[in-house]
């Protein structure tokens, strides 16, 4: 699959080709298009369309992944933006080219493994992936190499329930793959030669097979500005339950684990049902007012 990775702007516009097979990547070319402060704006936009369709002339890319638009103080920055993100879209849909995109943090996750990560830290894991001497210049044409990974990453993938395209989201339901690793409140699952690290039960953890054996978890994704966590249950009963548990106010992920790790799902239901909150407060940090209030709801 050849990737075309962009990342929009007005005055550079960041971008990258890749070609992607057998999970490894592979540089094709990449650079950024400029266009001068002094320029009138129209005459800018149409600068851009003309280099984009040059990019697909010349590339013949499979699909275009780009950077949604963020929000910023600055009307008229986000303005001029979305004027300039219109063209590119534009060039690409009349060269029936698919268009994903994903957000900041979809594609620190995707490349750093890790939401937060600082700009350099993900241009430096880009260098790496693609086994380049030095990060490429300018910012813009890095960031657009790394849209061009996250999206090979997705596609290779279940992640590709983080990206949209033709208006349809799509979450990640469970994951069938190998078990490669587990610890006290983890497991690895890997699919696609992506490894999936989700955060479970006591319960699910003791029904593993061993490391090394075919395993499927019925999985929630859970989506916060500074991070993506997805949480893996043996059997769907369990996944029901963490997430009526969650729907409670004052019950987070983490209290809903320790919960469904001292009670099972068919136990928390007659405790709940029987309005027994005494046997909820065995769960590890949960207090004396959450059990009765979990109850009520």
């Amino acid at each position: 699959m050849r990737i075309l990775g962009i990342d929009p702007g007005y005055a550079i516009i960041g971008w990258g080709v890749l070609d992607y097979k057998g999970n490894k990547f592979s540089v094709v070319d990449y650079g950024a298009i400029t266009t001068q402060a002094k320029t009138p704006f129209p005459l800018r936009l149409q600068m851009i369309y003309t280099d984009m369709i040059g990019l697909f002339d010349t590339y013949h890319p499979e699909v275009m992944s780009m950077e949604k638009l963020f929000y910023n103080n600055n009307a008229k920055t986000v303005i001029d933006v979305a004027q300039a993100r219109g063209v590119i879209t534009l060039s690409a849909q009349q060269k029936n080219v698919p268009i994903f995109e994903y957000t900041p943090l979809q594609v620190k996750q995707s490349v750093v493994g890790y939401g937060r990560a600082e700009k350099k830290q993900v241009q430096e894991m880009t260098r790496l992936i693609l086994n380049l001497e030095k990060i490429p210049k300018p910012d813009d044409t890095a960031d657009a190499l790394a849209m061009a990974i996250c999206h090979g990453h997705a596609s290779g993938s279940l992640l590709g329930g983080w990206a949209t395209c033709d208006k349809e989201l799509l979450m990640i339901y469970s994951l069938d793959g190998t078990l490669t690793y587990f610890d006290q409140n983890f497991a690895v699952v890997s699919c696609g030669g992506v490894g999936f690290k989700c955060f479970t039960t006591l319960t699910t953890l003791q029904s593993l097979p061993g490391v090394g054996k075919p395993v499927q978890l019925f999985t929630y994704l859970s989506v916060r500005e500074d991070a993506l966590d997805l949480y893996g249950f043996a059997t769907t009963a369990e996944l029901d339950c963490f997430k009526l548990l969650i729907s409670v106010n004052g019950v987070g992920p983490k209290a809903a684990l320790a919960i469904l790790s001292e009670l099972s799902a068919d136990r928390l239901a007659v405790c709940i049902a029987g309005g027994d909150a005494k046997s909820l407060t065995r769960a590890p940090g949960i207090g004396k007012r959450l059990p009765s209030a979990l109850c009520w709801n």
